[in-house]
């Protein structure tokens, strides 16, 4: 309704948002759909990567886009970091390398054309302020405090003014199918 009111009837007959699970996008549109698809925050949330790419690939036209906000976690801190969020939010399957996307990319008929890298900052007590369970929470921030230099510099977790921050890669990437 919104979108009708700012943009009229266009707006209902040629913008539909749908969430659903990637790998069910073709159980409610057909092969070559989309001209475009959106992946915000959820890669990470795939419960069969290879799957879910797969049907992108098919749902989305030849030359259609794919816009990919996420997260990507270098090697040394990926099945860590992997583990913590998992426990932060269930829904969390697994993290992947920058390596890893591209490659996913690739393999489903993509090509990355733009990818725009940034630096997402968070306060970790914040972050931990879901976990509903107080020794789970207090364990998963002693953990993350207490990590080997190395990794914590991966993730530039560090104590600012009694609090701590950390800070992780993310990324908004636009690809391509290719025909």
């Amino acid at each position: 309704e919104k979108l009708k009111m700012e943009y009229g009837d266009i707006a209902k007959d040629q913008i539909e948002f749908v969430t659903l699970p990637a790998e069910k996008i073709l159980d409610k549109f057909k092969e070559n759909n989309f001209d475009l698809i959106v992946c915000w925050a959820s890669v990470h949330h795939f419960h069969d990567v290879d799957e879910a790419y797969r049907n992108i690939s098919r749902a989305c036209k030849p030359g259609g886009k794919l816009v990919i906000l996420d997260q990507f976690m270098p090697e040394p801190i990926r099945e860590f970091w992997t583990r913590a969020s998992t426990i932060h939010d269930p829904t969390t399957i697994r993290h992947y390398t920058y390596n890893e996307y591209m490659g996913l990319l690739a393999e489903n008929k993509f090509a990355a054309r733009c990818v725009f890298p940034f630096k997402h900052k968070d306060n970790l007590d914040n972050w931990l302020s879901s976990i509903g369970d107080d020794e789970t929470r207090i364990a998963l921030r002693n953990q993350i405090v207490g990590l080997e230099v190395t990794k914590k510099n991966l993730l530039s977790i560090r104590e600012v003014k009694g609090e701590w921050e950390f800070q992780y890669d993310a990324f908004v990437l636009l690809a391509v199918k290719e025909d």
